[in-house]
C-alpha cells in the first residue's frame, strides 16, 4: 500500500468517480458516530461554510482531545470492478483561526474485512490553512473487492474544526498517479412497474405512469420495455411531472390494438 501524500497537484483527465452519488453529500446520507462521541459534533454542512466544488462537506467541531469515529454508511462504498490500483482522494480544510492547532485522523477502508488507514494531519509542511488540501493514497485492489469507508479523527484544541468534501476513488487505468480533477459520480435513479394500457384506439395513444423519486421534467429518460408481439404500436417516455415518468404507447394502426400486460423499467443517470 503506497503512503498517503499531500498534493497540489491533479491530472486534468477524466476519470469515473467510484463512489456512490451520495459521497457528494448533496442528498440524505446516514451519519452514524460509532466512537468517541464525547469528543466531538461531525454533520453534513452546507452553503453557509467553505465548500469544494459546490457541494456539501463534512464537518466535524472537537469538543475534547479524545479520538472521534463516525461514518455516512453506504455512501462511501463500492465494489472494485476490476484488478489494477486506485486513487484514493479527499479534500480537508482547517480554517486559519486554526493554524495552532494539531489536527490528525486517518480515513480508514476496509478491503474484505482487512484494514488499510489513510493517515492525514495538519502537521505536515505542504498543508496549508484556510485551503483545501487534497490527501491521496493509490490502494490496489483485486475486481470483486467491496471497499468500505468510515473516519477517525482528534484535536489537541477544543474547539477546532474540519471539514472533509471531494470524496473520489478512481481506477487508475492509465497510470496518472495523481488523482484527477474532481468529479461527482453518476447518479442513477431507477424504479420499474407492471404496466397495463389496455385497448388503444386506431392512431390513438394511451399514458400510465411510474413513480421515480428524484426525476425532474426535462431529464432524459432510459425505457426497458417487454418485447412486442406487433409492429402496431410502439412505447415512449417523459419526466411528466417531479418524481413520475409517463409510459406513452402509440397505436399507429389502423386498428385497435391490446399491448400485453408486462414489466417495464424507467432509468435516468445523470
Amino acid at each position: 500500500m503506497a503512503e498517503v501524500v499531500i498534493t497540489q497537484q491533479k491530472k486534468a483527465r477524466y476519470a469515473e468517480n467510484l463512489f456512490p452519488y451520495e459521497s457528494t453529500l448533496n442528498v440524505p446520507v446516514t451519519l452514524t458516530t460509532t466512537g468517541g462521541g464525547a469528543n466531538g459534533v461531525a454533520e453534513v454542512v452546507g452553503t453557509l461554510v467553505p465548500i469544494f466544488n459546490r457541494l456539501n462537506s463534512l464537518r466535524v467541531i472537537f469538543t475534547d482531545t479524545g479520538v472521534l469515529v463516525f461514518n455516512i454508511g453506504s455512501a462511501l462504498s463500492f465494489t472494485a470492478p476490476s484488478d489494477g490500483n486506485y486513487i484514493l482522494s479527499c479534500e480537508i480544510f482547517v480554517p486559519a483561526d486554526y493554524d495552532t492547532s494539531t489536527i490528525i485522523g486517518k480515513i480508514t477502508s476496509a478491503v474484505n474485512i482487512a484494514e488499510n488507514d489513510f493517515d492525514f494531519t495538519t502537521d505536515n509542511d505542504s498543508f496549508v490553512f484556510g485551503a483545501w488540501n487534497t490527501f491521496t493514497q493509490i490502494i490496489p485492489l483485486n475486481a470483486g473487492d467491496l471497499f468500505e469507508t468510515w473516519f477517525k479523527t482528534q484535536s489537541d484544541t477544543v474547539g477546532a474544526r474540519i471539514y472533509f468534501g471531494g470524496l473520489n476513488i478512481v481506477l487508475d487505468d492509465r497510470q496518472l498517479g495523481l488523482p484527477p480533477i474532481y468529479r461527482e459520480p453518476y447518479n442513477v435513479i431507477s424504479n420499474s412497474a407492471t404496466l397495463n394500457f389496455g385497448s388503444i384506439g386506431a392512431n390513438d395513444y394511451a399514458d400510465l405512469t411510474i413513480a421515480l423519486v428524484g426525476a425532474k421534467v426535462g431529464d432524459a429518460v432510459q425505457l426497458g420495455t417487454p418485447a412486442l408481439t406487433t409492429d402496431k404500436y410502439f412505447f415512449t417516455s417523459f419526466v411528466s411531472a417531479t418524481d413520475v415518468v409517463t409510459v406513452r404507447c402509440i397505436n399507429y394502426d389502423g386498428g385497435a390494438v391490446d399491448p400485453a400486460s408486462g414489466t417495464f423499467n424507467v432509468k435516468i443517470a445523470r
